[in-house]
Protein backbone atom coordinates (compact mmCIF):
# COMPACT_ATOMS: atom_id res chain seq x y z
CA UNK A 1 0.00 0.00 0.00
CA UNK A 2 1.58 3.23 -1.19
CA UNK A 3 -0.03 6.34 0.25
CA UNK A 4 2.09 9.33 -0.54
CA UNK A 5 5.09 10.38 -0.73
CA UNK A 6 6.10 11.99 2.81
CA UNK A 7 3.40 12.82 5.80
CA UNK A 8 5.65 15.91 6.21
CA UNK A 9 4.70 17.31 2.55
CA UNK A 10 1.56 15.42 2.17
CA UNK A 11 -1.04 14.91 5.44
CA UNK A 12 -3.31 12.58 4.23
CA UNK A 13 -2.95 8.56 2.63
CA UNK A 14 -4.00 8.48 -0.95
CA UNK A 15 -5.22 4.33 -0.29
CA UNK A 16 -7.63 5.26 2.28
CA UNK A 17 -8.83 8.59 1.36
CA UNK A 18 -12.56 8.69 -0.26
CA UNK A 19 -12.82 11.46 -1.85
CA UNK A 20 -12.06 10.73 -5.53
CA UNK A 21 -14.68 9.30 -7.93
CA UNK A 22 -14.25 5.39 -8.81
CA UNK A 23 -15.51 6.12 -12.13
CA UNK A 24 -15.68 2.95 -14.86
CA UNK A 25 -13.42 0.78 -12.31
CA UNK A 26 -17.44 0.27 -10.75
CA UNK A 27 -18.83 -1.29 -13.79
CA UNK A 28 -17.87 -4.68 -12.91
CA UNK A 29 -19.81 -4.34 -10.08
CA UNK A 30 -22.74 -3.57 -12.30
CA UNK A 31 -22.02 -7.18 -14.09
CA UNK A 32 -21.38 -8.95 -10.62
CA UNK A 33 -25.15 -7.62 -9.99
CA UNK A 34 -26.58 -8.82 -13.25
CA UNK A 35 -25.00 -12.20 -13.09
CA UNK A 36 -25.85 -12.87 -9.11
CA UNK A 37 -29.61 -11.63 -9.85
CA UNK A 38 -30.57 -13.82 -13.04
CA UNK A 39 -30.83 -10.19 -14.86
CA UNK A 40 -32.68 -10.03 -18.21
CA UNK A 41 -32.66 -6.94 -20.77
CA UNK A 42 -36.00 -5.03 -21.60
CA UNK A 43 -36.04 -7.59 -24.40
CA UNK A 44 -35.60 -10.45 -21.67
CA UNK A 45 -32.47 -11.36 -22.66
CA UNK A 46 -30.70 -13.14 -20.18
CA UNK A 47 -27.41 -11.02 -18.82
CA UNK A 48 -24.15 -12.52 -19.98
CA UNK A 49 -20.93 -11.83 -21.47
CA UNK A 50 -22.68 -12.51 -25.21
CA UNK A 51 -25.49 -10.62 -24.47
CA UNK A 52 -25.89 -7.90 -26.89
CA UNK A 53 -26.37 -4.09 -26.52
CA UNK A 54 -26.69 -0.92 -28.25
CA UNK A 55 -23.67 0.90 -27.52
CA UNK A 56 -24.89 3.96 -29.73
CA UNK A 57 -23.33 7.52 -27.93
CA UNK A 58 -25.76 9.05 -25.92
CA UNK A 59 -28.31 6.14 -26.64
CA UNK A 60 -31.11 6.88 -24.16
CA UNK A 61 -31.50 4.49 -21.34
CA UNK A 62 -34.87 2.48 -21.52
CA UNK A 63 -37.24 1.63 -18.80
CA UNK A 64 -35.57 4.20 -16.43
CA UNK A 65 -38.98 5.92 -14.71
CA UNK A 66 -36.53 8.57 -13.87
CA UNK A 67 -35.65 12.08 -15.55
CA UNK A 68 -34.26 11.07 -18.80
CA UNK A 69 -30.62 9.70 -19.15
CA UNK A 70 -28.55 9.89 -22.47
CA UNK A 71 -24.33 9.34 -20.99
CA UNK A 72 -21.99 10.03 -23.21
CA UNK A 73 -19.04 6.96 -24.21
CA UNK A 74 -15.45 8.93 -24.00
CA UNK A 75 -14.74 10.31 -26.75
CA UNK A 76 -18.34 10.28 -28.10
CA UNK A 77 -17.12 6.95 -30.01
CA UNK A 78 -20.30 5.24 -31.03
CA UNK A 79 -20.31 1.38 -31.13
CA UNK A 80 -23.84 -0.24 -32.20
CA UNK A 81 -24.35 -3.70 -31.69
CA UNK A 82 -21.67 -4.90 -29.08
CA UNK A 83 -21.65 -7.55 -26.56
CA UNK A 84 -20.96 -7.48 -23.08
CA UNK A 85 -17.94 -8.45 -22.80
CA UNK A 86 -16.66 -5.80 -25.59
CA UNK A 87 -18.60 -3.25 -24.44
CA UNK A 88 -16.50 -3.86 -20.97
CA UNK A 89 -13.08 -4.10 -22.08
CA UNK A 90 -13.98 -0.74 -24.23
CA UNK A 91 -15.72 0.55 -21.01
CA UNK A 92 -18.70 1.82 -23.23
CA UNK A 93 -21.11 4.07 -20.65
CA UNK A 94 -24.59 3.58 -22.65
CA UNK A 95 -24.38 -0.36 -22.38
CA UNK A 96 -23.22 -0.07 -18.45
CA UNK A 97 -26.60 2.72 -17.92
CA UNK A 98 -28.44 0.33 -19.41
CA UNK A 99 -27.33 -2.35 -18.12
CA UNK A 100 -27.75 -0.97 -14.22
CA UNK A 101 -31.63 -0.08 -15.09
CA UNK A 102 -31.78 -3.90 -17.04
CA UNK A 103 -30.44 -5.11 -13.32
CA UNK A 104 -32.22 -2.64 -11.11
CA UNK A 105 -29.68 0.50 -9.67
CA UNK A 106 -30.93 -0.66 -5.82
CA UNK A 107 -29.39 -4.10 -6.78
CA UNK A 108 -26.09 -2.80 -8.22
CA UNK A 109 -25.94 -0.69 -5.07
CA UNK A 110 -26.57 -3.45 -2.81
CA UNK A 111 -23.81 -5.79 -4.71
CA UNK A 112 -21.75 -2.86 -4.26
CA UNK A 113 -21.52 -2.89 -0.71
CA UNK A 114 -21.87 -6.97 -0.40
CA UNK A 115 -18.37 -6.90 -1.74
CA UNK A 116 -17.04 -4.81 0.40
CA UNK A 117 -17.51 -0.59 -0.85
CA UNK A 118 -19.29 1.30 2.40
CA UNK A 119 -22.48 1.30 2.77
CA UNK A 120 -21.92 5.23 3.55
CA UNK A 121 -20.04 5.75 0.60
CA UNK A 122 -21.55 8.98 -1.17
CA UNK A 123 -23.11 8.92 -4.47
CA UNK A 124 -23.78 5.63 -4.79
CA UNK A 125 -26.94 6.25 -5.31
CA UNK A 126 -29.87 3.70 -6.92
CA UNK A 127 -29.93 5.57 -10.77
CA UNK A 128 -28.49 4.68 -13.88
CA UNK A 129 -25.46 6.69 -13.67
CA UNK A 130 -24.28 4.27 -10.48
CA UNK A 131 -22.57 2.40 -13.41
CA UNK A 132 -20.46 5.15 -14.35
CA UNK A 133 -18.74 5.73 -10.81
CA UNK A 134 -19.50 8.36 -9.39
CA UNK A 135 -19.47 7.05 -6.12
CA UNK A 136 -16.35 7.86 -3.91
CA UNK A 137 -14.33 4.96 -2.31
CA UNK A 138 -10.57 4.62 -1.31
CA UNK A 139 -8.34 2.58 -3.51
CA UNK A 140 -8.27 0.19 -0.44
CA UNK A 141 -12.38 -0.55 -0.76
CA UNK A 142 -11.79 -1.28 -4.21
CA UNK A 143 -8.88 -3.12 -4.24
CA UNK A 144 -10.96 -5.01 -1.04
CA UNK A 145 -13.84 -5.45 -3.58
CA UNK A 146 -11.96 -6.70 -6.73
CA UNK A 147 -10.09 -9.25 -4.38
CA UNK A 148 -13.53 -10.65 -3.14
CA UNK A 149 -14.41 -10.72 -6.93
CA UNK A 150 -11.16 -12.65 -7.52
CA UNK A 151 -11.86 -15.14 -4.68
CA UNK A 152 -15.24 -16.14 -6.19
CA UNK A 153 -17.53 -13.72 -3.60
CA UNK A 154 -15.52 -14.47 -0.39
CA UNK A 155 -14.61 -11.34 1.28
CA UNK A 156 -11.63 -11.31 3.29
CA UNK A 157 -9.58 -9.01 5.60
CA UNK A 158 -6.93 -6.96 4.52
CA UNK A 159 -3.20 -7.03 6.14
CA UNK A 160 -0.52 -5.32 5.54
CA UNK A 161 2.59 -6.44 5.60
CA UNK A 162 5.35 -4.70 7.16
CA UNK A 163 8.30 -7.31 7.42
CA UNK A 164 9.29 -10.51 7.00
CA UNK A 165 11.91 -12.54 9.60
CA UNK A 166 14.00 -16.12 8.93
CA UNK A 167 15.55 -16.85 12.23
CA UNK A 168 15.81 -13.65 13.57
CA UNK A 169 16.66 -11.78 10.42
CA UNK A 170 15.47 -9.69 8.47
CA UNK A 171 14.80 -10.42 4.93
CA UNK A 172 13.60 -8.23 1.54
CA UNK A 173 10.16 -7.83 0.94
CA UNK A 174 9.69 -8.84 -3.00
CA UNK A 175 6.84 -10.11 -4.96
CA UNK A 176 6.44 -13.87 -5.53
CA UNK A 177 8.42 -15.15 -8.43
CA UNK A 178 6.11 -15.30 -11.65
CA UNK A 179 4.09 -18.83 -11.98
CA UNK A 180 3.65 -20.89 -14.82
CA UNK A 181 0.49 -20.44 -16.67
Amino acid sequence: MYGGVDYTQQYVNNATRRDYQVGSTFKPFVFTAAVQNGAQTQQGRLITPYTMYDGTNRRPVEGWGGSPYDPANEDDASYGDINVGAATDLSVNTVYAQMAVDVGPAHVRRTAIDLGLPGTTPDLNASPSIALGPATASVLDMASAYATLAAHGRNGTCSLVEEISRNGRRLALRPPPAGRR
